[in-house]
C-alpha cells in the first residue's frame, strides 16, 4: 500500500532567478511536455545514464536524488507564482522531496521551506534550506502533534471529527 506524503513548498530568491524558474515551470506545464517537475528543474541523478535510468535504475536514482520514489506531475502541483517567490503543493510517495529541494536550492541559489505530513506513516514536519542547499532548521513530529504545531487552525477546526480518537488515545 502506497502512502502519500502531502507537501507544501515555498521558494524565495531574487527577481531574476524567480523569473527564470517561473518561465521553466510554465513551459513544463504545456501539454506536450511530459517530464516531471523534479527532473525538469534538477535533471536525473548525474551519475546515472539515461538508458540505465529508463531500464530500471530509476527507483534508486529517484529515492536518492529526489528523496521520493516518483517525480511529480507539473500540472498537478498547484503553483502560486510571484515576482520574488514560488509556492506549490504536491503529493509524493512515502516521504517529502527534501533531497530535491536541497539540490534545487544549491543549483539556483534560492532558499526554500517545505512543510509535509503523512498520516499513514505517522509523521509531519518542516525543513528549511538556505541558498546553498544546507538545512537551516528541521522540525519532525508524529502526525497529530505536527498538525497541532504546524497547522494549528486546521487542528482545531477538525477536532470535532477526531475527538473520540484523541480521548481514547494515550497522547498528551
Amino acid at each position: 500500500m502506497l502512502n502519500w506524503c502531502t507537501n507544501w513548498s515555498e521558494i524565495e530568491g531574487d527577481k531574476k532567478t524567480i523569473s527564470k524558474l517561473t518561465r521553466i515551470i510554465k513551459d513544463a506545464s504545456k501539454p506536450e511536455n511530459k517530464t516531471g517537475l523534479f527532473e525538469t528543474l534538477i535533471g536525473i541523478k548525474p551519475n546515472v545514464a539515461r538508458e540505465d535510468y529508463d531500464n530500471g535504475h530509476w527507483y534508486n536514482a529517484n529515492t536518492e536524488w529526489f528523496g521520493t520514489k516518483w517525480d511529480v506531475d507539473v500540472c498537478e502541483s498547484n503553483f502560486n507564482l510571484s515576482d520574488e517567490s514560488i509556492s506549490f503543493g504536491c503529493e509524493t510517495a512515502w516521504s517529502p522531496p527534501c533531497a530535491f529541494l536541497a539540490t534545487f536550492c544549491a543549483m539556483y541559489g534560492v532558499s526554500a521551506v517545505i512543510t509535509y505530513e503523512e498520516a499513514g506513516s505517522d509523521f509531519a514536519g518542516r525543513t528549511s534550506f538556505d541558498e546553498g542547499g544546507d538545512i537551516v532548521e528541521e522540525e519532525d513530529y508524529r502526525y497529530e502533534e505536527g498538525i497541532y504545531v504546524l497547522q494549528n487552525d486546521y487542528f482545531w477546526e477538525n477536532l470535532d471529527g477526531n475527538f473520540e480518537y484523541y480521548a481514547d488515545s494515550e497522547m498528551t
